[in-house]
């Protein structure tokens, strides 16, 4: 296993986590197929690395959907819509996903979509801080499934 993919681990696992879920062995293989079909399709996902003094801390995954719907939850289309986003605990609280952020939205103008468990606070508060600095943003829609709820918003990058 590489860096990547122990860390796109970790953050699943945290994300079961935040949800109350006891990963099993085989979600771990399934989360780590996943982790595989994104690195082999440079075509719709992007993996962008966070990094913090020349090492890898975290990553944002997008997509640019290509001719593949993703997210076939929404009645539109983004230009992108963030998949995934992770840093690790030690380099958690440092600014270091804003500033990402920020980077990626300037350098990739175009809306962007993303959904955000409502159990995940610590990423609710993320975006919410974010966007309150950031123009052109906005929580397009409320959606709810049989887990709960899912924030998602959209932001016009390259403000």
């Amino acid at each position: 296993m590489n860096k990547r993919s122990e860390m796109y681990l970790e953050y699943k696992q945290e994300l079961c986590a935040i949800d109350d879920i006891i990963p099993t062995e085989k979600d771990d293989r399934s989360y780590l197929a996943n982790y595989y079909w994104i690195t082999e399709h440079p075509e719709v996902i992007e993996w962008v690395p966070i990094m913090n003094a020349g090492e890898e801390a975290g990553f944002i995954i997008i997509s640019n959907y290509g001719n593949i719907d993703l997210m076939g939850d929404y009645d539109y289309r983004f230009d992108y819509f963030i998949l995934d986003c992770y840093i690790e605990p030690v380099y958690r609280r440092q600014g270091l996903m804003e500033k990402s952020l920020r980077n990626l939205l300037e350098q990739k103008p175009g809306t962007y979509g993303l959904y955000v468990l409502d159990k995940n606070e610590p990423a609710l508060n993320l975006w919410k801080n974010l966007w309150k600095t950031y123009p052109l943003t906005e929580e397009i829609e409320l959606l709810k499934n049989k887990d709960g709820r899912e924030y998602a918003f959209e932001v016009k990058g390259g403000v």
